[in-house]
């Protein structure tokens, strides 16, 4: 586990006073349903979807429970867009592949530790 990607994701928890980000009255949201099918077809890409575990959302039946899996899964989707893999427009129907690209292209202007800081926060105003 990254230390710098826990401390922001720690911070980003905190700003939002720990609301969770992939649910919504106890449903998940329409960009959590896209970014899970995203991660289990990661092959797409080339990679190996293992490396990107989404939640049992469905198995979380207590508070806790929800807030580690939406945790888990801000952390399979950091370390998705952290990976390099390759662009199809043709797919950049949802608003999830879009902000795949737009990081994509700008990521080797910020540091490691500020991009995944930006994506995440691309990733909430899209959630």
């Amino acid at each position: 586990e990254n230390p710098a990607e826990r401390k922001a994701l720690e911070s980003y928890y905190t700003v939002r006073q720990f609301a969770l980000i992939w649910i919504r009255d106890d449903r998940l949201t329409g960009n959590a349903k896209a970014a899970i099918a995203r991660l289990k077809n990661a092959s797409v890409d080339a990679l190996d979807a293992s490396d990107y575990p989404a939640p049992d959302f469905a198995g979380a039946t207590t508070a806790d429970a929800l807030a580690a899996a939406d945790i888990r899964l801000t952390q399979s989707i950091l370390t998705f867009v952290g990976r390099p893999h390759r662009a199809e427009p043709r797919r950049r129907g949802s608003r999830l592949r879009l902000a795949y690209a737009r990081a994509g292209r700008h990521s080797q202007a910020y540091s490691r530790g500020q991009r995944r800081q930006r994506r995440l926060q691309r990733l909430q105003s899209a959630a």
